[in-house]
């Protein structure tokens, strides 16, 4: 995450807009054979992996990309989330 946000800022000076979009489904978290998942028969390590990814994964990003917003005084960070 700090590697692409520098890149961005090395590239072009930094980021204007940041949407966190990239995430993973409950399906990581049951077994192979699992077609749909409970969250209460999650495996604990897939739910790990879940948070990794979607939760902590946007976190980093808007960590990361939140300093050469606020040094150019703009910026815009969305979240997306959604459920299928």
């Amino acid at each position: 995450c700090r590697d692409a946000v520098q890149a961005v800022v090395d590239t072009g000076g930094g980021p204007d807009i940041l949407i966190n979009c990239a995430g993973i489904s409950m399906f990581v978290a049951g077994t192979p054979n699992d077609s749909r998942i409970k969250f209460y028969e999650t495996k604990p390590d897939g739910w790990q992996r879940i948070l990794a990814i979607n939760l902590i994964g946007s976190f980093l990003m808007a960590r990361f990309a939140a300093p050469p917003m606020i040094a150019r005084k703009w910026g815009r960070i969305g979240n997306v989330t959604s459920s299928f």
